[in-house]
């Protein structure tokens, strides 16, 4: 710590450099503190006291420490590189945490831009949370999830006019870059120029489907069992069912292989 706090006090690689009246490191003791807060910049008391935090906003902080803390009653918490490190661990820190702040009654629930997968259940697993009544955030808050079952409880994607609209902006802009559709437990690289892509994938919302319908669909056309799709997507088979079902509804169609010709027909999925 020694050593970063003196490459701190000797940096000039930003302006800061020229005007600060002190390199603001550090308050408190880093061996024994449980929690660590960063700043992004100090302010004017700051710079004026050389400590982190004294300001109007860092008063506001401490308070909140001090008293509000007490209310929290659930923590939301991204999974890669926050949870989860560079290799995709979880340190012995993080996990004691969230064991910690449980046992004081906070519940703790894991977002992502990731979809619900494999990868997602195992972080609860090792927590020892999966068997509880539990939530998983998926696709940057588009979708909750009961961590269990698999069941998507809310959704709240962009539709196919909404992409379409922002690739076409982003066109006449010449911003170049690639853009990624989680339908599945897979990424999918969209073309910039390709925008009948868009209007492929996105066709099943014009079905009222939702994603895991989609995902489901499209598992079904390729001659899945409902076993085997409850398998690929780590869900139970009965919610297996239920999406089926939902989908024979909203498809207007009487059996799965009814369903499987509309949806390639239709290029639903």
């Amino acid at each position: 710590m020694d050593i970063v706090q003196s490459k701190c006090e000797n940096c000039t690689d930003c302006i800061l450099a020229k005007t600060r009246k002190n390199v603001v490191f550090s308050d408190g003791n880093p061996e024994t503190a449980k929690i660590v807060l960063i700043g992004e910049a100090p302010g004017e008391t700051e710079d004026e006291t050389g400590k982190p935090f004294v300001g109007r906003a860092g008063k506001l902080l401490n308070q909140f420490l001090e008293e509000d803390l007490k209310k929290i009653k659930l923590i939301v918490i991204d999974a890669d590189d926050t949870l989860l490190n560079s290799k995709k661990e979880m340190s012995s820190e993080n996990k004691e945490a969230i064991i910690d702040a449980e046992k004081q009654g906070i519940r703790v629930v894991i977002a992502s831009g990731r979809p619900y997968a494999k990868a997602i259940i195992d972080i609860y697993k090792e927590l020892n949370k999966y068997n509880e009544n539990n939530y998983f955030i998926a696709y940057n808050g588009a979708s909750i999830y009961d961590i269990k079952t698999g069941k998507s409880l809310f959704e709240d994607a962009l539709d196919k006019n909404d992409i379409l609209f922002l690739e076409k902006y982003f066109k006449n802009l010449n911003l170049s870059s690639a853009r990624y559709v989680h339908l599945d437990e897979n990424v999918t690289v969209i073309n910039p120029n390709d925008y009948s892509y868009l209007e492929y994938k996105y066709n099943y919302k014009d079905y009222d489907l939702t994603a895991r319908e989609a995902q489901i669909l499209k598992l079904m056309t390729e001659g899945h069992s409902n076993m085997e799709i409850a398998q690929k997507l780590v869900i139970s088979v009965n919610t297996t069912k239920a999406h089926v079902a939902s989908i024979l509804q909203k498809l207007e169609v009487d059996d799965r292989l009814q369903a499987a010709l509309k949806a390639l027909k239709e290029r639903l999925v």
